[in-house]
């Protein structure tokens, strides 16, 4: 199985105050050091906590309903 280099990042967790810094490579490119990313929809963090994940879930709905409000607006039967 390969796996596309640019679409890969590295998550480090670890409990150490100084943790160990190494560079890994996947396919001859260095992969890149994320404070978060996104697997199976689920957003992880470095300290394995939930708070960017339930951030994004509680955000989208605000950032959408002005979206939703107007297309339910228009698509209401005049009386």
């Amino acid at each position: 199985m390969k796996f596309h280099p640019k679409k890969c990042n590295l998550l480090r967790v670890t409990g150490r105050k100084k943790p160990i810094t190494t560079s890994y490579r996947n396919g001859g490119h260095q992969l890149e050091e994320v404070k978060t990313t996104i697997y199976l929809g689920v957003i992880l963090g470095k300290d394995l906590s939930w708070k960017a994940h339930v951030k994004m879930m509680t955000c989208k709905p605000t950032i959408l309903s002005p979206y939703i409000y107007s297309e339910m607006s228009q698509a209401a039967p005049r009386a």
